[in-house]
């Protein structure tokens, strides 16, 4: 029913209407950024994403009733609603700040190493409550990532393993340099969870560090408890490492469970469309992973870098240019 008396309303009541009717925030995905943080001529702030750690989040639906509500929302003084600039949109696009508790941070294989390494000096990290993770990086034994979930992240209740889509063609090119890996995306972007039983069945590499064949990929259903044991020897080896430093002989085999309380899920991106769609696109943004040698996009030095509640930086990202870093 329309209330045709709305205008009649003192401005005051018609702006506390118009907030009653902002959606209360949603969960979203915080790509770190610059995705690449390797860089060995600078100090070591340049391993270091941005900050402050942002998310997109959609326009309201306010911005599209009339005038005075949209006027309402740009005015984020007023609405609360930050708004920065895209070049990508080609307008102002809204943001907000990241929440530990009920978004999603995602480390790809670019950036995970640095993460993983410096993740007690990033803001927040002890309240992150759900952690994704580039597929290969859930097999692989790398101790910083695993103290960094069995220690780091003491709030950590959701560990996703992100695969570049959710049909059964992510089986890796053979390369005897590195690893299948994928570009975060560049535009606003979701993670969708992937139903591991769906049919066909997905079939993913849980080699880790080994370089296998595609007859050797495991089904995703398995996969995902494959990740919790090899989660689970990697606690081990990160104990033994640990006891080796301190001189500490523990008696007895250690039986604990680090990773139990974790649900490990697998999940895909999909991103924004200009046509008002959203569609999984991280399998046509692979390539192979050479470590840091090489990487798919170039180094932006600190002084360069610009503020991410300004500028949405992740625009930056659309290119797929393979960039020489040296030996």
């Amino acid at each position: 029913m329309a209330f045709h008396n709305f205008g009649a309303l003192p401005l005051e009541i018609r702006q506390s209407i118009w907030l009653f009717s902002l959606p209360m925030p949603e969960p979203e995905v915080c790509l770190m950024w610059p995705v690449n943080l390797y860089q060995r001529y600078e100090g070591p702030e340049s391993t270091m994403p941005s900050e402050p750690y942002v998310v997109d989040t959609a326009f309201p639906v306010l911005m599209h009733v009339c005038r005075e509500s949209r006027a309402m929302v740009q005015n984020s003084t007023l609405s609360g609603v930050l708004f920065r600039s895209s070049t990508l949109a080609g307008c102002a696009v809204p943001f907000r700040y990241f929440d530990p508790e009920l978004d999603t941070m995602y480390w790809g294989s670019e950036n995970i190493i640095e993460l993983a390494r410096n993740s007690m000096a990033l803001p927040d990290v002890f309240a992150i409550t759900s952690l994704a993770i580039e597929v290969q990086w859930g097999f692989r034994l790398n101790l910083n990532l695993i103290d960094t979930l069995m220690d780091t992240m003491s709030d950590l209740q959701t560990l996703s393993l992100v695969l570049p889509d959710s049909t059964d063609n992510n089986r890796p090119r053979v390369s005897l340099f590195g690893h299948e890996a994928f570009k975060q995306p560049s535009r606003r972007c979701k993670l969708r969870t992937i139903d591991s039983q769906k049919q066909p069945i997905i079939h993913i590499e849980t080699s880790g560090d080994r370089i296998v064949a595609n007859d050797d990929l495991v089904p995703l259903p398995l996969a995902l408890q494959q990740c919790r044991e090899a989660l689970e020897r990697g606690a081990a080896a990160l104990l033994a490492e640990s006891a080796a430093i301190s001189g500490i002989v523990r008696e007895g085999p250690d039986t604990r469970r680090w990773f139990n309380h974790l649900r490990i899920q697998a999940q895909t991106f999909i991103e924004y469309q200009p046509d008002g769609t959203w569609k999984e696109i991280c399998g046509e943004r692979r390539f192979v992973d050479q470590g840091r040698t090489y990487m798919l996009g170039p180094y932006i030095p600190v002084a360069e870098r610009p503020n991410p509640e300004l500028v949405r930086v992740n625009d930056l990202d659309g290119a797929l240019k393979k960039v020489y870093m040296g030996d």
